[in-house]
């Protein structure tokens, strides 16, 4: 018998931030409140860091990869009404978490370790129970130790959440005991913070030396009404200015102007500093930086690389398929088919298309060697050498004629 979802719908707080974030003693301070399982202060950074395109960008990277990735839908093993629930839900899992949600999801839970979503439950047009995940800022989430359960201030309240209700949905990969850990911001505001230095000390520095001095010789013999004047006129040339320069035989009595411009190399440590966090923070969300820093055509270490930025990438899509499966489809399926046993798992396809290709020359090489041999004469055992290169048969080869 199919459940009815009757949830009281919840609303979020007023949510706002702040950027000045600039003083180190402050964000420690969030990022001390974080590891006690508060997050408001944390939540609060990581908007500011939002404003840095180097530190977005990889975000963005990191987070919209799984929206973007080709989709399906896998049917349950138990039979049933499984394969209608698996079709009905590839059809309309735009509607239940929408490329949005899936991002955000994962924005919060890469930065905090933790992310948040209320379900809200309507009928359609078919009859069927449909849900639409909104994540919630996190700035209002906590963990508290007495209860070991994770809790939300709203407006009606405080409350605590319980995942897999059919109205929450907590997403937190690494588990949900000390789920801030797992937070990137640890490891992210000391290069945020060095890189929004660098910046800003490389402009004053520039300011400085892209402004050279200006100075200005008089004759000692002139009347200080004249000194006076050319100085004011030296004070106030502007683009395309006409200087003049009174001379005299008497290299001592003559009017000039000379520019006086700093020389350093000291520009470089700032470049050196930013290029550095930048690294930093490639490393720390894509798990690799070698998509900015190969040079050249070193497309085997591309390869390598990108390989290790996948294996995050499948993590993502495990760890959110189940969370999903767990948190969405089942309540999903109790409430419209009457058994959790019928919801289908989320799966993202995350194996690159290059490397699909490569398999398929190395097994066509393979077969192409075999065969060479069996004309020799040789009598190959052919199970065998497919079994070491990992390659799944049906059953024994027959022998060649």
């Amino acid at each position: 018998m199919a459940e009815r979802p009757t949830f009281r719908e919840y609303r979020e707080l007023p949510t706002w931030t702040w950027s000045d974030w600039e003083k180190v003693e402050l964000v420690r301070r969030a990022v001390r409140e974080l590891e006690l399982g508060q997050l408001s202060s944390a939540a609060q950074v990581v908007d500011a860091m939002g404003q840095d395109d180097r530190l977005r960008g990889c975000l963005l990277q990191r987070t919209e990869a799984l929206p973007s990735l080709p989709f399906n839908m896998k049917e349950a093993p138990t039979g049933g009404r499984a394969a209608e629930a698996a079709e009905l839900a590839q059809q309309r899992f735009e509607t239940m978490c929408s490329d949005e949600a899936i991002t955000e999801l994962g924005k919060w839970a890469v930065m905090l370790g933790i992310a948040v979503g209320q379900l809200t439950w309507a009928v359609g047009d078919d009859g069927l129970w449909w849900p639409s995940l909104q994540v919630w800022h996190p700035k209002h989430l906590h963990w508290q130790w007495d209860t070991r359960a994770w809790h939300l201030n709203t407006e009606q309240g405080v409350i605590r959440l319980t995942p897999g209700d059919g109205q929450w949905v907590v997403f937190a990969p690494y588990g949900l005991m000390r789920a801030w850990m797992a937070g990137a911001v640890r490891a992210l505001y000391v290069p945020w913070l060095l890189r929004r230095w660098g910046q800003r000390d490389w402009a004053r520095y520039s300011e400085v030396y892209g402004g050279p001095i200006r100075a200005v010789k008089t004759p000692a013999a002139a009347e200080e009404a004249d000194k006076q004047r050319f100085v004011e006129e030296v004070a106030g040339i502007g683009n395309e200015a006409v200087l003049r320069l009174p001379t005299s035989p008497d290299p001592t009595q003559s009017y000039d102007m000379q520019l006086i411009e700093a020389k350093s190399t000291g520009w470089e440590s700032f470049d050196r500093l930013i290029k550095q966090a930048e690294s930093s923070m490639a490393i720390a969300l894509l798990g690799q930086n070698l998509s900015t820093e190969v040079k050249g055509a070193s497309l085997a270490a591309a390869r390598v690389h990108d390989g290790i930025r996948n294996d995050v990438l499948e993590g993502d899509a495990q760890r959110l398929a189940k969370c999903l499966h767990e948190q969405v489809m089942k309540p999903w399926a109790r409430f419209n088919f009457g058994d959790e046993r019928a919801a289908p798992m989320p799966n993202w396809v995350t194996a690159p298309p290059e490397e699909k290709k490569e398999e398929g020359d190395s097994l066509k090489s393979l077969g192409d060697g075999i065969s060479s041999l069996q004309k020799t004469g040789a009598k190959v055992d052919v199970d065998t050498v497919l079994e070491k290169h990992g390659v799944p048969v049906t059953g024994p080869a027959e022998e060649p004629a």
